[in-house]
């Protein structure tokens, strides 16, 4: 029975080192989505938005996360807010979604150092509980939305353990 016990609680730990980190970056991309969507449905200033002129190919050809609504334009997420007819271009103002864009950055190098090793010699990596206790922990003292600087999400966590891919 001890034995049993034992594999179970080996494989469930080797499957969470595994899987983990995606487990906690879909949790940490749904909360960033609905804390945004909150904060744009309170209404953003317009000295906060950025204006994209785009012509009717290059729009087509961003590469969309919410078809319409929110693309990523050279590693960064926006949000649109509104479009604007300017005679025949279409002016969109955007919201520069920074700690999705973080988000998103991090799990670009934690995939590519999981594909090519791990860089300079660092013969450590995060663990996921350590990781989950830093996000949550982080979290309890900062929730603001308004203020976006989450320390963009996952990067206090990571910045130790893969300073060169920051």
């Amino acid at each position: 029975m001890i034995k049993r016990i034992t594999s179970i609680l080996f494989v469930t730990a080797l499957l969470f080192n595994v899987f983990g980190y995606f487990a906690l970056f879909s949790i940490e991309k749904n909360r960033i989505q609905k804390e945004v969507k909150t904060y744009i449905k309170e209404g953003i200033p317009k000295n906060k938005l950025k204006a994209f002129v785009f012509t009717p190919t290059e729009f087509e050809n961003l590469q969309w996360t919410k078809p319409g609504k929110e693309f990523r334009l050279n590693g960064e997420m926006y949000d649109i807010i509104q479009i604007e007819l300017n005679g025949e271009n279409k002016i969109y103002w955007c919201y520069h979604d920074m700690a999705e864009s973080k988000l998103f950055a991090n799990l670009d190098s934690i995939l590519q150092m999981q594909m090519t090793g791990i860089p300079n010699g660092i013969d450590e990596t995060p663990s996921i509980s350590s990781i989950w206790i830093k996000v949550y922990t982080f979290h309890i003292f900062d929730s603001s939305i308004s203020e976006l600087n989450i320390k963009q999400v996952l990067n206090p966590i990571l910045l130790h353990h893969f300073s060169s891919a920051f």
